[in-house]
């Protein structure tokens, strides 16, 4: 009676983790709202589903954290992409197409730490990318740092 009750009660347990390490059950993704008005009739603050284009991450990663940006005239999407088997994120974007489509989806920045939540801002006519590296809480990559929080004041550059 103790196997079974042992059994009953950790079966579905053991059951989750080997589900979760062989394909991830976070199932994130990016959603492009293809040039539509953003606020739907009934001014509820979301677009109706239907004008949504989702996007899915292949099996064992997930994308998070997007931030769109407009580069000569073309929508750009920079964002997390975490992979399951090396417990960690790099950088990807993808351009977005008029009508909500990703195009190739490649990496920005990849480093031996988790990177998330991309920070993309023009400055100058420069592209500057500073992504979360929190656990890491120094500079890293020679171009990113653990803020994200970015302000100008006076005609310099500051990091909070």
């Amino acid at each position: 009676m103790d196997t079974l009750r042992f059994l009953t009660r950790y079966t579905p347990r053991l059951a989750k983790k080997v589900y979760r390490r062989l394909f991830g059950d976070e199932q994130w993704f990016l959603a492009v709202n293809a040039g539509r008005p953003l606020v739907d009739s009934a001014m509820t603050g979301r677009p109706p589903a239907a004008q949504l284009k989702v996007h899915h991450a292949p099996l064992g990663r997930f994308w998070a954290d997007p931030i769109p940006i407009i580069v000569d005239g073309k929508v750009w999407v920079f964002f997390e992409d975490y992979s399951f088997a090396s417990k960690k994120a790099a950088i990807a974007c993808a351009p977005v197409s008029a009508d909500g489509d990703l195009g190739a989806v490649a990496t920005a920045l990849e480093c031996p730490c988790h990177l998330s939540y991309p920070f993309v801002f023009e400055h100058q006519g420069r592209l500057y990318l500073i992504p979360d590296t929190w656990d890491e809480h120094r500079v890293i990559c020679g171009a990113a740092a653990a803020s994200r929080a970015i302000g100008a004041e006076n005609g310099r550059c500051w990091m909070a």
